[in-house]
């Protein structure tokens, strides 16, 4: 199923059924993915799609990030 990437609920609508993305517990943290079912070891999702920034000060204001 195609799902443009600027959908409403993008992830939820691509997630793989074995995962649920909900509220999470850690305070101010927003949404969260949680394994539903057992996932196998070595098991890979993917393509991982998301937003390029490259300005660090921008990025380091969504608290959730990671530096390729």
């Amino acid at each position: 199923m195609e799902v443009k990437q600027h959908t409403s609920k993008y992830a939820e609508k691509t997630a793989p059924n074995c995962v649920a993305i909900k509220k999470s517990s850690i305070p101010n943290a927003g949404l969260g993915v949680f394994a539903t079912e057992p996932i196998p070891d070595r098991a890979r999702f993917g393509p991982c799609k998301g937003e390029i920034i490259r300005n660090e000060e921008k990025a380091q204001l969504f608290g959730y990030s990671w530096q390729i």
